[in-house]
């Protein structure tokens, strides 16, 4: 029954001029029919008054809204022109669609608010709940919020209005779902405890760790195929201790514990007493040490040289943070290394770039004054481990047969030689791949250094491994990198090594990426000789 203001209860009924909907204003009376102002279904959950009787005077009863066939579409009580109770709506096929309590509460004389009270819940049109929530007398969301797709898998599941909740999304091509995020939400922002992220594909793309509404505690993220993306540990919202960061080809390490740094009012003097120089060009005994000024450092506790020289400049009010930086032993001029020693530094220790003093020795090879192969096996005889790994995966026998321009002047292949016999000769590994999926062998066959790349070849416990496009060691024989050709020259060396790469077990017929083999690749230029090798190296294996 419908109530007026200062009129008796009456009865009426109005119907939309279209023929698909009839909106019904439906009392228990008796006869009699009063024109009713169309409803705009935009304002009815709009919190303005959406049922007026002619003259303005607001509704209280039932909206019923049907289709031209009776199928009920909507049910709305409606007080003093507000939908005000439990709102229920059909799907065409007559599924439900949705039930919700919608509350009204005065905001003044003009106007009226609506606000959620009690359960809330949507229905796909084939039945399966899409969403169900829950709001408190005061229409604040309480209880478990939850979100599902039309095949009943889950897409999000929250504690209202904070706690735990988790977050999953489709699977394009496919019926799944599968989980994103978990966690646990705080008031403001932030979460508490751990709070994880994933891809699609199940592998973990976040980990960290909340208290009190920062982040405190290990920090990890992941590339989506598994590799580690970045490292490190938060306290209290703020970055401390080391951080690495997967750049492709390289790691880059970050420190934020100024502890383990040497006093940065010191390093710099005591650096120029130490025999270190820091440029371009950094070599070993680049400069001319003080040994009596780098004791009186030392001596006087204004230097730790168990610690870190930060070759970055400190910047005033900025906290502390450094991504470059060394230890004395790794650059200090000889005269100097028994005054190190004896203070406890460590022979073994690398620097942000991972490089340890036998890199250096490595990179000074070409002037023997800096060092020579004497040199780089006394520092391996001091623990310095010979297989360790700079930050792009290089070891001191990928540097030694590197093309990069070394210190003091051109390096032969000869000396690269006899280094690089002398490193396998202490455990070397010719096989280690670096960032780039390239090992020291195949480094040295690419930089047709026929005689070193023989001796590696006769210690490899790979030899059938691929480089990073797919190539064996027989197509990096021939093979130009830069300019991306290939180059057939049969000189003894050349054919010597062919003939043992063969004896190892590659093909020397295998496809060289989609241009064939090299055979072919030899009969389409001309080069009739190395096809005819080629065949030979074959029909020998």
């Amino acid at each position: 029954m419908f109530h007026s203001a200062g009129r008796s209860p009456v009865c009426f009924c109005q119907f939309r001029t279209a023929t698909l909907l009839s909106v019904l204003l439906l009392a228990a009376c008796g006869s009699g029919e009063i024109t009713m102002s169309e409803i705009n279904d935009a304002n009815v959950l709009n919190n303005q008054p959406a049922t007026l009787r002619e003259g303005g005077e607001v509704v209280t009863g039932t909206v019923v809204e049907k289709t031209a066939e009776g199928l009920v579409l909507r049910r709305v009580p409606y007080v003093d022109g507000f939908p005000n109770g439990l709102i229920e709506e059909w799907h065409p096929n007559g599924q439900k669609k949705s039930e919700k309590t919608l509350k009204y509460v005065a905001r003044g004389p003009r106007d009226g608010g609506l606000m959620p009270a009690g359960p809330s819940r949507t229905w796909c049109e084939n039945g399966t709940l899409q969403v169900e929530s829950d709001a408190d007398a005061g229409g604040s969301p309480v209880g478990i919020y939850r979100n599902f797709t039309c095949t009943g898998q889950p897409l999000s599941e929250r504690t209202m209005p904070i706690g735990p909740m988790k977050t999953w999304a489709e699977v394009q091509g496919s019926d799944k779902t599968v989980l994103v995020e978990e966690g646990t939400t705080v008031e403001g922002d932030g979460w508490e405890g751990v709070h994880k992220q994933y891809y699609l594909n199940g592998s973990p793309k976040l980990e960290e760790h909340w208290v009190a509404g920062a982040l405190d505690g290990t920090y990890r993220t992941w590339k989506e195929d598994g590799t580690s993306l970045e490292t490190g540990t938060y306290q209290a919202g703020n970055k401390m201790g080391t951080w690495v960061v997967n750049q492709g080809t390289r790691d880059q390490v970050t420190e934020y514990d100024e502890s383990l740094f040497i006093d940065s009012r010191y390093s710099a003097p005591f650096m120029s007493a130490a025999g270190i120089y820091i440029g371009a060009a950094t070599a070993l005994n680049n400069a001319r040490p003080d040994l009596d000024k780098a004791r009186y450092f030392i001596d006087e506790g204004l230097v730790d040289v168990k610690k870190r020289l930060n070759l970055l400049q400190p910047q005033p009010g900025i906290p502390f943070s450094t991504n470059r930086w060394t230890y004395p032993y790794i650059l200090a001029g000889s005269e100097v290394l028994p005054l190190l020693i004896e203070q406890g530094a460590d022979p073994k220790s690398a620097d942000s770039e991972g490089r340890t003093r036998l890199f250096f020795c490595i990179y000074s090879l070409g002037a023997d004054r800096f060092c020579n192969a004497a040199d780089a096996k006394q520092m391996i005889e001091t623990g310095i481990p010979v297989n360790q790994q700079d930050t792009f995966g290089n070891t001191v026998l990928h540097e030694v047969v590197k093309t990069h321009t070394y210190i003091g002047g051109i390096v032969t292949n000869e000396k690269r030689h006899e280094v690089g016999t002398m490193l396998m000769d202490a455990g070397a590994d010719p096989d280690i791949a670096n960032r780039e999926a390239t090992t020291p062998l195949m480094l040295a066959v690419t930089a047709r250094q026929f005689p070193l790349a023989t001796e590696m070849l006769n210690r490899s416990k790979n030899p059938t491994a691929l480089d990073g496009n797919g190539l064996n060691l027989i197509h990096l024989a021939f093979f130009i990198p830069l300019g991306n050709q290939v180059r057939f020259e049969l000189t003894p060396p050349v054919q010597d090594f062919l003939k043992l790469a063969v004896s190892k077990g590659i093909d020397p017929l295998a496809p060289l990426g989609e241009s064939g083999t090299l055979k072919e690749i030899a009969e389409q230029i001309g080069a009739i000789d190395a096809a005819r090798f080629l065949t030979e190296l074959k029909a020998g294996s």
